[in-house]
């Protein structure tokens, strides 16, 4: 929304031929690689396997530096065998040693340069448009598979095979010359959080809790991590502040349980919490724990610039209210759809579905809210849109279930 210019010489094609040269010669699998690679596979026969031993054996002893790949020229490209016995790196290197123990794996590994500079497309025209090394950062490694592309060198031990973070980034490939926008191997492998409650409601109020959550993707990287690093006391902390989240007369029900060794990642706990919902004469008012609560940065009441969200936001909400004896009727108020295009994206909206059950001893309310936030430029003129989304989500009535009790 500014004026800019932009100066380039030269085309990413040529230039994308004098890195690739460059990079295949320092990954040629030399005499310390295959040796290394032949122990780390010895035993797997499974592509994945493979891969996997490889990446966690670089994230975990090949010392990170942190230079990026346009900090220093091409002549500077360390040949794998001096990374390996060096014990450190920059990206360049540590990928560059990533592909020669993939290739004496038996793998068929291809660079990839990520340009982090934004996952709207019309953001990326620059890049496009005018060929710069400082645009690009981090030299991922890709291997094909069944599921599809595994991207390496921007993740760790902990993260599961074909997460990336770096999905929706554009990334130069230098065998080909072209720009491809990085992507994660399966849909769900991208960043994702599903988090439900299952809420028993008692006549006078009382609450049973259960919240479990789910962790996909790079989100199930940090879970991961943070778990496994995590001091007993550290977790009876956590546990501690995860019970207040949900109240702060709440207590717990129960053991608190993660699992981070399969994928995805899930936490569970259990909490009671006395007078959860508000009981007034013949209605019982329960506010719904988990419901997306408003939109970050929708906070002006008018803009004479662009909005610009520059991440993912993924969420889905479950939450299921089994209803006491003596209910008579229900009203569930979360809107049904906020949704809306912008122009410099794919979508900014919510879904939530609301169903009833309230047939013999089958009394229950179950609603389910999908948030999807893209990466997106808001103009002036839409975003009045946004404060419309806004007003109705931070409304008090988006949130609660109103239930009538029978005299």
């Amino acid at each position: 929304f500014n004026p800019v210019l932009f100066v380039s010489a030269g085309n990413w094609k040529n230039y994308a031929g004098r890195v690739d040269r460059v990079l295949q010669q320092a990954a040629r699998p030399q005499p310390a690689t295959i040796a290394r690679a032949d122990m780390l596979v010895t035993g797997l026969s499974g592509v994945e396997d493979r891969i996997r031993a490889i990446r966690d054996f670089v994230a975990l002893l090949i010392k990170p530096v942190d230079l990026g790949f346009g900090e220093l020229t091409l002549d500077r490209v360390t040949p794998a065998d001096r990374t390996l016995a060096d014990g450190y790196g920059n990206t360049t290197d540590r990928a560059v040693l990533l592909s020669a123990l993939l290739q004496a794996a038996g793998l068929r590994p291809e660079f990839v340069i990520a340009a982090p500079i934004s996952r709207v497309a019309d953001l990326q025209t620059p890049l496009r448009q005018y060929p710069a090394v400082e645009w690009l950062d981090t030299v991922l490694v890709r291997v094909k598979t069944a599921a599809g592309f595994v991207y390496l060198n921007d993740t760790s031990q902990y993260a599961a095979l074909g997460s990336t973070p770096s999905a929706g980034f554009p990334g130069l490939v230098p065998a080909t010359g072209t720009i491809d926008i990085i992507q994660a191997a399966a849909a769900n492998l991208n960043d994702h959080i599903d988090r439900s409650y299952k809420i028993q409601i008692s006549a006078n109020g009382d609450a049973a809790i259960e919240k479990t959550t789910q962790y996909y993707g790079d989100a199930f990287t940090r879970f991961r991590k943070r778990f496994s690093e995590m001091s007993p006391e550290e977790r009876r902390r956590h546990h501690q502040a995860e019970i207040a989240a949900v109240s702060q007369a709440a207590r717990a029900d129960g053991a608190y349980t993660t699992d981070y060794q399969t994928y995805p990642g899930i936490e569970t706990f259990s909490v009671r919490v006395d007078d959860y919902a508000v009981r007034q004469g013949s209605y019982l008012y329960l506010k719904l724990p988990g419901i997306v609560p408003g939109i970050a940065d929708a906070g002006r009441d008018r803009r004479e610039s662009p909005l610009y969200r520059e991440d993912y936001k993924r969420q889905t909400i479950y939450v299921e209210v089994l209803l006491p004896e003596g209910t008579d009727s229900i009203e569930a108020l979360p809107p049904e759809n906020i949704v809306f295009p912008v122009q410099r994206s794919g979508s900014i909206g919510l879904q939530t579905k609301t169903m009833t059950y309230f047939g013999g001893y089958d009394r229950r309310v179950r609603i389910r809210q999908d948030i999807r936030l893209d990466p997106a430029v808001v103009l002036p003129a839409e975003y009045p849109q946004l404060l419309e989304a806004q007003r109705i989500l931070s409304h008090p009535r988006t949130r609660m279930v109103v239930l009538k009790m029978e005299p």
